[in-house]
Protein backbone atom coordinates (compact mmCIF):
# COMPACT_ATOMS: atom_id res chain seq x y z
CA UNK A 1 0.00 0.00 0.00
CA UNK A 2 3.03 2.10 1.08
CA UNK A 3 4.71 1.48 -2.22
CA UNK A 4 1.60 2.60 -4.26
CA UNK A 5 0.92 5.57 -2.76
CA UNK A 6 4.54 6.66 -3.28
CA UNK A 7 4.36 5.32 -6.64
CA UNK A 8 0.95 7.65 -7.32
CA UNK A 9 2.84 10.49 -5.37
CA UNK A 10 5.72 10.81 -7.09
CA UNK A 11 3.96 10.60 -10.39
CA UNK A 12 2.17 13.64 -9.82
CA UNK A 13 5.19 15.22 -8.78
CA UNK A 14 6.87 14.47 -11.82
CA UNK A 15 3.89 15.29 -13.88
CA UNK A 16 3.64 18.33 -12.27
CA UNK A 17 7.02 19.69 -12.33
CA UNK A 18 6.91 19.24 -16.22
CA UNK A 19 3.85 20.97 -16.23
CA UNK A 20 5.61 24.57 -14.43
CA UNK A 21 8.56 23.49 -16.95
CA UNK A 22 5.94 24.09 -19.61
CA UNK A 23 4.25 27.12 -18.42
CA UNK A 24 7.75 28.96 -18.29
CA UNK A 25 8.18 27.99 -21.84
CA UNK A 26 4.99 29.04 -22.71
CA UNK A 27 5.83 32.86 -21.17
CA UNK A 28 9.14 32.76 -22.66
CA UNK A 29 7.78 31.98 -26.27
CA UNK A 30 8.69 28.54 -26.65
CA UNK A 31 12.57 30.16 -25.56
CA UNK A 32 13.78 26.28 -24.16
CA UNK A 33 11.53 24.18 -27.14
CA UNK A 34 15.01 23.09 -28.79
CA UNK A 35 15.91 21.88 -25.04
CA UNK A 36 12.84 19.88 -24.11
CA UNK A 37 13.65 16.88 -26.14
CA UNK A 38 16.64 16.27 -24.05
CA UNK A 39 15.57 17.75 -20.77
CA UNK A 40 12.18 16.22 -20.10
CA UNK A 41 12.48 12.62 -20.70
CA UNK A 42 15.09 12.46 -17.49
CA UNK A 43 11.83 12.17 -14.98
CA UNK A 44 10.13 9.81 -16.98
CA UNK A 45 13.16 7.60 -17.13
CA UNK A 46 14.13 7.55 -13.58
CA UNK A 47 10.37 6.91 -12.51
CA UNK A 48 10.02 4.21 -15.74
CA UNK A 49 13.61 2.70 -14.51
CA UNK A 50 11.97 2.56 -11.03
CA UNK A 51 8.38 1.70 -11.59
CA UNK A 52 8.05 -0.07 -14.67
CA UNK A 53 6.90 0.91 -18.45
CA UNK A 54 3.17 0.71 -17.44
CA UNK A 55 3.32 2.77 -14.70
CA UNK A 56 5.39 5.31 -16.94
CA UNK A 57 2.50 5.51 -19.77
CA UNK A 58 0.08 7.06 -17.22
CA UNK A 59 2.63 10.02 -16.29
CA UNK A 60 3.51 10.17 -19.93
CA UNK A 61 -0.46 10.39 -20.54
CA UNK A 62 -0.74 13.09 -17.85
CA UNK A 63 2.11 15.59 -19.01
CA UNK A 64 0.87 15.17 -22.71
CA UNK A 65 -2.72 16.29 -21.40
CA UNK A 66 -0.98 19.16 -19.46
CA UNK A 67 0.93 20.05 -22.94
CA UNK A 68 -2.20 20.71 -24.92
CA UNK A 69 -3.47 23.09 -22.08
CA UNK A 70 -0.30 24.59 -21.93
CA UNK A 71 2.12 24.56 -25.00
CA UNK A 72 1.89 25.75 -28.42
CA UNK A 73 1.60 22.83 -31.37
CA UNK A 74 5.24 22.67 -31.37
CA UNK A 75 6.15 22.16 -27.70
CA UNK A 76 3.04 19.63 -27.86
CA UNK A 77 5.07 17.69 -30.19
CA UNK A 78 8.26 17.76 -28.38
CA UNK A 79 6.61 17.49 -25.18
CA UNK A 80 4.53 13.99 -26.30
CA UNK A 81 8.19 12.55 -27.94
CA UNK A 82 10.24 13.41 -24.87
CA UNK A 83 8.33 11.54 -22.12
CA UNK A 84 7.98 8.77 -24.44
CA UNK A 85 11.36 8.37 -25.40
CA UNK A 86 11.86 8.63 -21.23
CA UNK A 87 9.45 6.03 -21.10
CA UNK A 88 11.33 3.47 -23.49
CA UNK A 89 14.89 4.50 -22.17
CA UNK A 90 13.57 3.72 -18.28
CA UNK A 91 11.81 0.57 -19.60
CA UNK A 92 15.40 -0.68 -20.72
CA UNK A 93 17.21 0.59 -17.38
CA UNK A 94 14.13 -1.51 -15.83
CA UNK A 95 14.40 -4.82 -17.93
CA UNK A 96 18.55 -4.83 -17.66
CA UNK A 97 18.61 -3.70 -21.34
CA UNK A 98 22.57 -2.69 -22.72
CA UNK A 99 24.12 0.62 -22.61
CA UNK A 100 24.26 0.23 -26.49
CA UNK A 101 20.04 -0.95 -26.22
CA UNK A 102 19.41 2.09 -24.20
CA UNK A 103 21.67 4.89 -26.49
CA UNK A 104 20.53 3.75 -29.81
CA UNK A 105 16.69 3.76 -28.29
CA UNK A 106 17.43 7.58 -27.26
CA UNK A 107 18.37 7.99 -30.79
CA UNK A 108 15.75 6.69 -32.73
CA UNK A 109 13.35 8.85 -30.53
CA UNK A 110 14.94 11.86 -31.27
CA UNK A 111 15.46 11.32 -34.98
CA UNK A 112 11.60 10.56 -34.72
CA UNK A 113 10.99 13.89 -33.18
CA UNK A 114 13.41 15.82 -35.29
CA UNK A 115 11.57 14.49 -38.72
CA UNK A 116 7.83 15.36 -37.34
CA UNK A 117 8.76 18.66 -36.10
CA UNK A 118 11.29 19.51 -39.51
CA UNK A 119 9.09 17.77 -42.63
CA UNK A 120 5.91 16.00 -41.24
CA UNK A 121 3.89 18.94 -39.90
CA UNK A 122 6.69 21.12 -40.66
CA UNK A 123 3.97 23.52 -43.02
CA UNK A 124 1.11 23.25 -40.30
CA UNK A 125 3.83 24.48 -37.43
CA UNK A 126 4.27 27.59 -39.91
CA UNK A 127 7.94 27.07 -40.39
CA UNK A 128 8.09 25.14 -43.80
CA UNK A 129 11.21 23.26 -45.72
CA UNK A 130 11.59 25.70 -47.98
CA UNK A 131 11.63 28.53 -45.61
CA UNK A 132 14.48 26.14 -43.48
CA UNK A 133 16.24 26.00 -46.62
CA UNK A 134 16.62 29.42 -47.14
CA UNK A 135 18.00 29.81 -43.56
CA UNK A 136 20.60 27.60 -44.50
CA UNK A 137 21.85 29.25 -47.77
CA UNK A 138 21.78 32.25 -45.64
CA UNK A 139 23.89 31.34 -42.83
CA UNK A 140 26.64 29.50 -45.14
CA UNK A 141 26.60 32.85 -46.66
CA UNK A 142 27.36 34.06 -43.22
CA UNK A 143 30.21 31.53 -43.06
CA UNK A 144 31.42 32.53 -46.46
CA UNK A 145 30.74 29.21 -47.53
CA UNK A 146 29.63 28.96 -51.23
CA UNK A 147 27.52 25.46 -52.62
CA UNK A 148 27.32 24.68 -55.79
CA UNK A 149 24.02 26.23 -57.63
CA UNK A 150 22.65 22.79 -58.32
CA UNK A 151 22.84 21.27 -55.45
CA UNK A 152 19.75 20.05 -53.72
CA UNK A 153 19.98 21.49 -49.92
CA UNK A 154 16.84 19.03 -49.01
CA UNK A 155 19.18 16.51 -48.30
CA UNK A 156 21.79 18.70 -46.59
CA UNK A 157 19.13 19.17 -44.06
CA UNK A 158 18.13 15.81 -44.07
CA UNK A 159 22.40 15.40 -42.77
CA UNK A 160 21.43 18.04 -39.90
CA UNK A 161 18.67 16.84 -39.15
CA UNK A 162 20.57 13.26 -38.51
CA UNK A 163 23.72 14.61 -37.00
CA UNK A 164 21.14 16.75 -34.48
CA UNK A 165 19.40 13.45 -33.76
CA UNK A 166 22.53 11.68 -32.82
CA UNK A 167 23.63 14.59 -30.78
CA UNK A 168 20.69 14.64 -28.85
CA UNK A 169 20.44 10.93 -28.15
CA UNK A 170 23.95 11.08 -26.57
CA UNK A 171 22.99 14.49 -24.37
CA UNK A 172 20.04 12.20 -23.04
CA UNK A 173 22.43 9.12 -22.44
CA UNK A 174 25.01 10.90 -21.07
CA UNK A 175 22.73 12.57 -18.67
CA UNK A 176 21.49 9.90 -17.43
CA UNK A 177 24.37 8.09 -16.61
CA UNK A 178 25.66 11.35 -15.00
CA UNK A 179 22.14 11.39 -12.69
CA UNK A 180 22.51 7.18 -12.08
CA UNK A 181 25.69 8.02 -10.63
CA UNK A 182 24.68 10.29 -8.36
CA UNK A 183 21.97 8.29 -7.38
CA UNK A 184 24.13 5.56 -6.85
CA UNK A 185 22.24 3.37 -9.30
CA UNK A 186 22.88 0.57 -11.59
CA UNK A 187 23.66 1.97 -15.09
CA UNK A 188 24.80 -0.18 -18.04
CA UNK A 189 28.67 0.75 -18.62
CA UNK A 190 30.33 0.79 -21.77
CA UNK A 191 34.15 -0.86 -22.65
CA UNK A 192 36.40 1.71 -21.08
CA UNK A 193 37.73 4.40 -22.91
CA UNK A 194 41.14 2.76 -23.26
CA UNK A 195 39.56 -0.14 -24.76
CA UNK A 196 37.67 1.37 -27.57
CA UNK A 197 38.63 1.73 -31.04
CA UNK A 198 36.54 1.85 -34.83
CA UNK A 199 35.91 -1.13 -36.45
CA UNK A 200 38.55 -1.70 -38.66
CA UNK A 201 35.69 -2.59 -41.72
CA UNK A 202 34.78 1.52 -40.96
CA UNK A 203 37.31 2.83 -40.90
CA UNK A 204 38.29 1.64 -44.44
CA UNK A 205 34.73 2.55 -45.37
CA UNK A 206 35.05 6.00 -44.37
CA UNK A 207 37.85 7.04 -45.61
CA UNK A 208 37.38 5.65 -48.65
CA UNK A 209 33.98 7.63 -48.72
CA UNK A 210 36.07 10.95 -47.61
CA UNK A 211 37.95 10.31 -50.16
CA UNK A 212 35.57 9.71 -53.05
CA UNK A 213 33.94 12.70 -52.22
CA UNK A 214 37.17 14.96 -52.41
CA UNK A 215 38.06 13.85 -55.58
CA UNK A 216 34.50 14.00 -57.34
CA UNK A 217 34.37 17.36 -56.04
CA UNK A 218 37.47 18.39 -58.24
CA UNK A 219 36.17 16.77 -60.74
CA UNK A 220 32.48 18.04 -60.94
CA UNK A 221 31.49 20.36 -57.38
CA UNK A 222 27.83 20.61 -58.74
CA UNK A 223 27.31 16.80 -59.38
CA UNK A 224 24.92 14.58 -57.71
CA UNK A 225 27.70 12.53 -56.73
CA UNK A 226 29.43 15.08 -54.67
CA UNK A 227 26.10 15.90 -52.83
CA UNK A 228 25.22 12.24 -52.31
CA UNK A 229 29.01 11.32 -51.10
CA UNK A 230 29.08 14.56 -49.01
CA UNK A 231 26.08 13.92 -47.10
CA UNK A 232 27.52 9.95 -46.48
CA UNK A 233 30.70 11.63 -45.47
CA UNK A 234 29.53 13.82 -42.74
CA UNK A 235 28.47 10.86 -40.36
CA UNK A 236 31.57 8.91 -40.90
CA UNK A 237 33.56 12.20 -40.11
CA UNK A 238 31.89 12.33 -36.78
CA UNK A 239 32.76 8.82 -35.92
CA UNK A 240 36.42 9.50 -36.73
CA UNK A 241 36.51 12.42 -34.99
CA UNK A 242 35.15 10.93 -31.42
CA UNK A 243 37.72 8.51 -31.76
CA UNK A 244 40.07 10.51 -32.26
CA UNK A 245 39.23 12.24 -29.32
CA UNK A 246 39.58 9.19 -27.46
CA UNK A 247 43.23 8.67 -28.37
CA UNK A 248 43.99 11.89 -27.38
CA UNK A 249 42.46 12.12 -24.07
CA UNK A 250 44.03 8.47 -22.94
CA UNK A 251 47.64 9.56 -24.11
CA UNK A 252 47.33 12.98 -21.87
CA UNK A 253 45.92 10.41 -18.92
CA UNK A 254 48.34 7.96 -19.28
CA UNK A 255 52.07 10.12 -20.58
CA UNK A 256 51.42 13.55 -19.92
CA UNK A 257 49.12 14.82 -17.02
CA UNK A 258 45.30 14.30 -16.27
CA UNK A 259 44.90 17.36 -15.45
CA UNK A 260 46.03 18.54 -19.25
CA UNK A 261 42.55 17.13 -20.48
CA UNK A 262 40.88 20.19 -19.22
CA UNK A 263 43.14 22.69 -21.26
CA UNK A 264 42.93 19.93 -24.10
CA UNK A 265 39.25 20.88 -24.07
CA UNK A 266 40.15 24.55 -23.73
CA UNK A 267 42.13 24.29 -27.24
CA UNK A 268 39.98 22.35 -28.86
CA UNK A 269 37.10 24.65 -28.25
CA UNK A 270 39.21 28.09 -29.06
CA UNK A 271 40.18 25.95 -32.51
CA UNK A 272 37.68 23.59 -33.18
CA UNK A 273 37.24 23.47 -36.55
CA UNK A 274 41.17 23.41 -37.35
CA UNK A 275 41.43 20.65 -35.51
CA UNK A 276 38.43 18.46 -36.90
CA UNK A 277 40.81 16.71 -39.89
CA UNK A 278 43.94 16.01 -38.00
CA UNK A 279 41.41 14.29 -35.11
CA UNK A 280 39.64 12.31 -37.60
CA UNK A 281 42.52 11.10 -39.10
CA UNK A 282 43.74 10.05 -35.58
CA UNK A 283 40.64 8.04 -34.94
CA UNK A 284 40.39 5.87 -38.39
CA UNK A 285 44.67 5.20 -37.80
CA UNK A 286 43.73 3.84 -34.22
CA UNK A 287 41.75 1.53 -35.81
CA UNK A 288 44.32 -0.35 -37.82
CA UNK A 289 47.69 0.09 -35.46
CA UNK A 290 45.95 0.65 -31.89
CA UNK A 291 47.79 3.72 -30.48
CA UNK A 292 46.09 3.19 -26.86
CA UNK A 293 47.36 -0.29 -26.73
CA UNK A 294 50.81 0.75 -27.65
CA UNK A 295 50.88 3.61 -24.73
CA UNK A 296 49.41 1.03 -22.62
CA UNK A 297 52.64 -1.44 -23.71
CA UNK A 298 55.36 1.22 -23.43
CA UNK A 299 53.85 2.29 -19.68
CA UNK A 300 54.06 -1.02 -17.85
CA UNK A 301 57.94 -0.74 -19.75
Amino acid sequence: MKNRTRKITLGALLAALVGVVLMINRQLGGLFDIYLIWVIPLPLVLYAAEYGFRDALVVCAAVIFLSFVLSTPVTMVYTAFSVLIGAVYGYGLNSGKSATWLLGAAILGTFASEITTTYIFADFFGYPVSTQIEEIRAMLAQMQVELPGGWNLLYLLLAFVVITAIMEGVMIHLLTALIMKRLKKSFPQYAASQDARMPKWLAGLSILVIAACFISAQIDRESAWTEGLLIASLPLFLIGLFFGYTVVIVWLKMRVNPRMIALFVVLLLLGAFATFPFMAGIGYADAFVDFKKAMRTGRKK
